[in-house]
């Protein structure tokens, strides 16, 4: 009767959410006309990124105007609170409510990078969820660097899932510094080691690239030498082709 423990599960963590979400409303409506006593913020995820702290959200209420501490409880209009700091381009989501001791909370979610984009002149960063996040003077991301005449076509038609694939694979996060992009069906991926280019065509077969080219870097690099190729093409559905440098 396993089915019938999940589903008796899940109704009471239902009941257990329904209750706070009541309990919470039910507070709240008895502290209209109460005065609210401070502003508590709370930056979520902080382990991963470090874009935005308390005092941006704290000014950000103030170039809005939006006057929250020593005001009556009930004249705090919530959802635009809400609204204005989501407005912070590294804000992702945020949550905010009070607490029966006249607090004002205001949680906040960060966005999480997931490449950086230097095209034109410009740098800025995509989040996970594909979305343009501009660069911080705060906080510098460790993501995958791509470089060229980048547009946001070629980000959501490719380039994006290439970011995806070294993020989600230590050992490539690891070893690819840059991936500098000359078209969309021209890639070449810059290592940490050695002074080769590894060229990876488009950004279809990864798994079948990468397979290959690790295969190279745990059998072929250590004997030879890391210096020894002067690049490591992929760009072929069923081989690689290594080209030695000429002095060699």
């Amino acid at each position: 009767m396993r089915w019938i423990r999940k589903i008796s599960n899940w109704l009471v963590g239902l009941g257990i959410l329904l209750y706070l979400v009541f309990a919470l409303s039910f507070t709240e409506s008895k502290m209209d006309g109460h005065i609210v006593s401070g502003i508590s913020v709370e930056i979520k995820n902080m382990d991963v990124v470090d874009f935005v702290g308390e005092e941006e959200v704290i000014q950000t209420l103030k170039d809005y105007r939006i006057r929250i501490t020593n005001e009556p409880i009930d004249s705090i209009n919530k959802a635009y609170v809400k609204e204005r700091v989501i407005d912070i381009p590294q804000v992702r989501n945020a949550e905010v409510f009070f607490t029966p001791d006249g607090l004002f909370h205001i949680k906040v979610w960060q966005r999480i990078p997931a490449m950086r984009i230097i095209s034109n002149a410009l740098s800025f960063y995509v989040d996970q969820e594909g979305e343009v996040l501009p660069m911080s003077s705060r906080f510098s991301a460790r993501v995958p660097v791509f470089t060229g005449n980048i547009n946001i076509r070629m980000i959501h038609e490719g380039l994006f899932e290439l970011a995806s694939y070294l993020n989600s694979n230590p050992f490539w996060s690891a070893q690819v510094e840059q991936v500098q992009v000359w078209d969309a069906r021209n890639i070449e991926l810059v290592p940490r080691m050695g002074s080769h280019k590894i060229f990876i065509g488009g950004t279809e077969n990864l798994e079948w690239k990468f397979r290959k080219l690790r295969a190279i870097y745990e059998t072929a690099l250590p004997v030879v030498g890391w210096n020894c190729y002067e690049s490591i093409d992929l760009r072929y559905s069923d081989q690689v082709v290594c080209k030695r440098k000429s002095e060699l």
